[in-house]
C-alpha cells in the first residue's frame, strides 16, 4: 500500500478514487447521517421484500450525499474516477 501525503495548502492536486468505492463511501456515510436522525422511521412501509426509504428520508440522504461529497471535493480535492473515463 503507497502512503501519500498531500499538503492540501501547497497542493491543487486533484485525488481521483475508485468510482465504486467514492459511491459507496459518500453512500454510506449519507446513509449514517439520515438513520441517525430518522432512526426506523426512514423506511417506507411497503409489503416488499425490498427497503425503501420514504420520501423525507430520500430527500435528507440527498442533502447529505450533496454536504459530503461537496466537502471531499471543495476541503480535500476528492473526486471520483468517473470524470476521467
Amino acid at each position: 500500500m503507497t502512503e501519500i501525503y498531500l499538503d492540501q495548502e501547497e497542493s491543487s492536486e486533484k485525488i481521483y478514487v475508485n468510482n465504486s468505492k467514492y459511491l459507496e463511501f459518500v453512500s454510506d456515510i449519507a446513509h449514517e447521517m439520515m438513520y441517525a436522525k430518522l432512526g426506523d422511521k426512514c423506511w417506507a412501509d411497503i409489503d416488499s421484500d425490498v427497503l425503501e426509504y420514504t420520501h423525507q428520508a430520500q430527500e435528507l440522504f440527498e442533502q447529505h450525499y450533496s454536504y459530503i461529497e461537496k466537502n471531499l471535493q471543495d476541503l480535500l480535492n476528492i473526486y471520483n474516477n468517473s470524470e476521467l473515463i
